[in-house]
């Protein structure tokens, strides 16, 4: 049989090793592990199965994110895509062209995290600090109805046209 004194240091490596294991709950599922893993990925055929792409980009810079807490209003399935595509002027005048506007709500505020490092400095630009609500960045820019972005159920959102880039932002609900 083993002593006091071996099984009390057995006992406190196993608490220890208890202590450092993660919530499996909240870890992406292993179909979305390397989208989840990354800041943005650039895989402009990747981003095709999540999106429509009317157009060919030169450049697609995108992240994917699971949204939501059991409970809340947005569920643990929910997802959220950004995307910023580069894209020709012409082919983004014909785009802004099929666009349509949104008007409501008037003003749309994000919070200060929404607007990514990664982001080209046009498209940070278009979100600006507004002394009424501090907390939040205001967008300036025009903002548009995503349809012709939008696939399956990444359905609600919107896009934004920005100096040579198309900001595409997409949840489901």
């Amino acid at each position: 049989m083993f002593s006091g004194r071996v099984l009390l240091p057995i006992l406190i490596s196993l608490l220890t090793l208890a202590g450092c294991t993660t919530d499996v709950a909240h870890q992406p599922n292993a179909t979305q592990e390397t989208i989840m893993a990354a800041p943005y990925q650039t895989d402009i055929a990747q981003l095709s199965q999540f999106i429509n792409l009317p157009a060919q980009p030169a450049q697609a810079l995108w992240q994917v994110r699971e949204r939501g807490v059991r409970g809340n209003a947005i569920g643990p399935t929910d997802t959220e895509l950004v995307a910023v595509l580069q894209l020709d002027q012409d082919i983004l005048q014909e785009l802004e062209g099929q666009l349509v506007q949104q008007t409501s709500p008037t003003d749309l505020f994000v919070a200060h995290d929404f607007v990514q490092p990664w982001f080209p400095d046009s498209v940070q630009q278009v979100f600006v600090s507004d002394s009424a609500y501090p907390e939040y960045l205001k967008l300036t820019g025009v903002r548009y109805h995503p349809s012709l972005f939008a696939k399956g159920s990444l359905n609600n959102g919107y896009v934004v046209i920005a100096d040579g880039y198309a900001l595409i932002y997409l949840h489901s609900m």
